[in-house]
């Protein structure tokens, strides 16, 4: 049976933004395995083709409190909760392998679901197949976040202590030019989506992003600029925050949290996919700056 589409994207969207995923991918697994059919072929039941099996011994996880039931599996919107437990379990495992790189779609999969694409299909068609129903599902889902009245000091003692070194290194460079605690969690966060607070992080050819914001040497923040020069932390912040001043001054004074992150997204940033990037550092932000 077929499933609504529209429906099911926003499903995914909520769903990558509760557990920290690309809802994308999700929405490309479920087009290149089932086509997005709420059926069954062999033992893959409903769009993700999940074998029973598989989610009753893979669908708990204690710090999320979340126990699915077997008789869940019939529901497409609860197969989307299974479905990003598994791929934020298979980012995790990537980042620890490849020391804070973010995999690619391609690289996921051969995590989870890790089966064979069937024949005559690839996720990179399901991904462009699925991507003109992604950016509205993730606009309406960020839309409906209730980020409560966000106020108070930046919430770093959930990170790593390597990590939380950057984050105060961070959060300092841009109190010092004026940003105001909104505008520190948004820079913050998109630090830690970008590098996961890593900076030596360099990114996976053809592109040659370095550090930290991971400035871009072929015409973007990095450019002109070494590799050993973007990976100093320092050097990497400032550029940064020159583009900021440069680019979005408005930033330093943002009074709303998601707009925050979109204006550093879009103007500073500039990634090929912004609503999923801001979607991705929302999650980062919020936690940075609780209710």
């Amino acid at each position: 049976m077929s499933i609504n589409r529209e429906d099911f994207a926003r499903d995914c969207a909520d769903q990558a933004f509760r557990f920290g995923v690309n809802a994308h991918y999700l929405l490309a697994v479920a087009e290149l395995r089932s086509g997005i059919n709420d059926d069954s072929e062999g033992d893959g039941i409903g769009p993700f083709r999940i074998k029973q099996t598989d989610w009753d011994s893979l669908g708990a996880e204690p710090k999320f409190e979340l126990t699915l039931q077997p008789a869940q599996i019939k529901r497409p919107g609860m197969q989307c909760v299974f479905a990003a437990l598994q791929t934020l379990r298979a980012q995790e495992k990537f980042l620890k392998q490849s020391r804070g790189r973010f995999p690619s779609a391609d690289e996921l999969f051969a995590i989870w679901p890790n089966e064979p694409p069937p024949a005559g299909k690839s996720l990179q068609r399901a991904l462009s197949d699925t991507a003109s129903l992604i950016e509205t599902a993730e606009k309406e889902a960020l839309d409906g976040l209730d980020l409560g009245n966000l106020v108070g000091p930046i919430k770093i003692d959930w990170l790593k202590p390597a990590q939380q070194t950057m984050a105060v290194k961070i959060v300092d460079a841009f109190k010092a030019k004026g940003c105001n605690v909104i505008a520190q969690a948004a820079a913050l966060a998109n630090a830690m989506g970008e590098s996961s607070l890593n900076p030596s992080l360099v990114s996976r050819p053809p592109e040659h992003s370095v550090g930290l914001f991971q400035c871009n040497t072929d015409g973007g923040v990095g450019a002109g600029k070494s590799e050993a020069f973007l990976k100093d932390p320092d050097n990497n912040i400032a550029l940064i925050i020159a583009e900021m001043e440069r680019r979005a001054p408005a930033f330093k004074t943002s009074s709303d949290l998601r707009k925050a992150v979109t204006l550093f997204v879009t103007e500073v940033e500039r990634p090929k996919n912004p609503t999923a990037d801001v979607a991705i550092r929302m999650k980062f932000a919020v936690k940075f700056l609780p209710a």
